[in-house]
């Protein structure tokens, strides 16, 4: 946006000892985003230029249904994926009566959280998880093995989208170990160890023979 003090991460102006915050300056006009800013203003003021304002910044209109979004909306860079759960299989959006509405997450290859839009009640206050997500690289299995309340919008749309991203699990491995022939019964006589099991007896290594037998010519030559 143009018209505004352009400023520095710090928030310095180009004109020595001058710093802008909040509507005066040339970014987003959000009243959470110029409270950020006044703080680091001032900080920055007092101690130094030591703290920066942050590029993630949550997009929040207060109509109805209230739509929120962060970072990045659609899935536009390489690798990157959409995925979205309507609220209408909700349990809290079922039992307070308010299905209008679903959550948006774009994924990268790796599943990391890069951007995401909530549509629907209180999606301001939903956003902020998601805001946390993408400003620390998060995935949806970070997010998803957190403990939420229940019932919770934001947290059965991380659980599901979780449980999509992994997809099936491998097979369950059988667990390490020799494969025991079982005993015989008295009177009956052993069975040779087939191919599927183990001869738990010692075998020499390759060369153990060859050293006991020198060791021996040498005792037997003193």
């Amino acid at each position: 946006m143009s018209g505004g003090v352009v400023v520095d991460g710090a928030l310095r102006a180009s004109v020595p000892g001058i710093r802008a915050a909040g509507d005066v300056t040339h970014g987003e006009k959000y009243t959470h985003l110029a409270g950020v800013q006044a703080s680091v203003a001032a900080s920055n003021a007092v101690l130094g230029p030591t703290r920066r304002t942050g590029e993630i910044v949550p997009r929040i209109t207060f109509t109805d249904p209230e739509p929120a979004a962060v970072g990045v909306t659609t899935a536009t860079r390489p690798g990157s994926t959409a995925h979205t759960v309507e609220h209408a299989t909700q349990d809290r959006a079922i039992t307070e009566g308010s299905t209008t509405g679903f959550t948006l997450l774009i994924l990268d290859r790796r599943g990391r959280v890069l951007g995401g839009t909530v549509v629907g009640p209180r999606a301001g206050e939903s956003i902020g998880e998601l805001t946390l997500a993408v400003h620390r690289g998060l995935s949806t299995t970070d997010l998803a093995a957190v403990t939420h309340p229940y019932p919770h919008v934001q947290r059965r749309d991380l659980e599901r989208r979780d449980r999509r991203a992994a997809g099936p699990g491998p097979p369950p491995r059988r667990p390490p170990g020799p494969v025991l022939s079982p005993a015989p019964r008295d009177g009956a006589a052993a069975r040779p160890p087939s191919r599927a099991t183990v001869d738990l007896r010692r075998r020499p290594r390759p060369g153990c023979a060859r050293r006991a037998r020198h060791r021996e010519s040498r005792v037997n030559g003193r």
